[in-house]
């Protein structure tokens, strides 16, 4: 049996996931995680209850990134992108470093490492008022142009 091959599209309309992916791993992680990035399919319906903005699979052979394609939009700030990818990577990075937690997603070590992020508040934040947006059910709350920081 093949293995699938996988297809990475880490350039988005306006965000390019791999060079936020590149720039995370530098500052945060001293380039020591691996896995390609990519933005996953858009399957969004018209009565969604909830959205997984982004996902880490480093088992069955991928060590690989996926972000919703929502999130490829002007109205997203810039750290709230660092901030999914982030994220996703603190996951990639455990299981590098062996955590005896790392089938724990979101541990007490997973959410230490999480919170390093410079913009957590404020990323963390955007995303909660701004969550009937992603799913499509409303207005953007506030917005803030991409390339703000």
């Amino acid at each position: 049996m093949s293995e699938k091959q996988i297809v990475l599209r880490p350039r988005g309309t306006f965000y390019h996931l791999q060079e936020i992916y590149d720039r995370m791993n530098l500052e945060y992680f001293d380039d020591r995680c691996s896995a390609g990035i990519t933005w996953g399919k858009d399957v969004r319906k018209n009565q969604w209850t909830s959205i997984k903005l982004g996902s880490y699979h480093g088992t069955g052979g991928e060590n690989l990134i996926r972000i919703h394609p929502a999130l490829d939009n002007s109205r997203v700030p810039l750290y709230v992108m660092e901030w999914i990818v982030y994220h996703e990577m603190c996951h990639e990075f455990l299981r590098i470093t062996g955590s005896k937690q790392r089938h724990a997603h979101h541990s007490p070590e997973f959410k230490r490492l999480e919170r390093r992020y410079r913009h957590y508040r404020k990323a963390s934040s955007w995303e909660k008022r701004n969550l009937e947006w992603l799913l499509g059910r409303r207005q953007l709350a506030f917005h803030i142009p991409a390339e703000t920081t």
